[in-house]
């Protein structure tokens, strides 16, 4: 994911500008989720594993700044799903594949 997000300049644009129209819209909402993931995630101990829930926290009871980034990255994420099944649907069927 880290790699789409990090997608730029033409080589990376659909010529069909209708399909780059629908792309856009799910390349934005990827930016917006990974955002959600710098910002609310952290290393599980040494590891290169990441949680939303700090290495000592109650994960059963979290704290409330902990339950907003949960909240926020299972909402950004919901959306992005939603945008990435939109896009395919209109590209299978404008491609007509």
């Amino acid at each position: 994911m880290s790699e789409i997000g990090a997608w730029e300049g033409t080589r990376y644009h659909f010529l069909d500008r209708s399909l780059q129209k629908q792309w856009a819209a799910v390349y934005a909402q990827l930016k917006v989720f990974n955002a959600a993931l710098v910002s609310g995630t952290g290393p599980v101990g040494a590891g290169p594993l990441f949680a939303a829930h700090p290495d000592h926290g109650d994960r059963d009871k979290p704290e409330p700044w902990v339950q907003k980034h949960i909240d926020t990255l299972n909402m950004e994420s919901g959306k992005l799903s939603k945008a990435v099944d939109a896009f395919e649907k209109y590209g299978r069927n404008r491609l007509r594949l």
